[in-house]
């Protein structure tokens, strides 16, 4: 669960079982109404919740395809996209790493810090990551 910037909403991941497959959730809850789905990944497909932009008006997530089990040489190339809270299609940041997580954003907004890689361990710090 991650609390919005200068607002009363929360953003969170649901996961389950239908009829179809695996789900995940990315919905929004706030004093008016039900909570909201504003993204849906099905299957193979992961979605791990980063945190809001600073002006409350996207979230941010890692979306990546989880590679079979079975698989000679597993891959998790990841990347962060945008969200819309108000609807709309998931933007890509542009950035894609292998196996990018543990991203966490600076109160400012403008820098995030992420892990990338298996084999290594690499630290980044992206900086203006969301100028306009």
């Amino acid at each position: 669960h991650v609390m919005a910037p200068h607002q009363s909403a929360v953003a969170y991941t649901g996961f389950g079982k239908d009829s179809i497959g695996d789900w995940v959730s990315l919905k929004v809850a706030s004093e008016i109404g039900d909570p909201r789905e504003v993204l849906r990944g099905r299957g193979a497909e992961r979605i791990v919740l980063v945190g809001w932009t600073r002006d409350g008006l996207h979230l941010l997530v890692t979306r990546w395809t989880q590679s079979p089990p079975d698989s000679a040489a597993p891959t998790r190339s990841t990347t962060l996209w945008r969200v819309p809270v108000s609807g709309g299609a998931p933007i890509s940041t542009g950035i894609t790493m292998e196996a990018l997580r543990d991203v966490s954003l600076h109160p400012d907004g403008r820098r995030i810090a992420f892990n990338a890689g298996f084999k290594l361990a690499e630290f980044w710090v992206l900086e203006n990551l969301l100028a306009q």
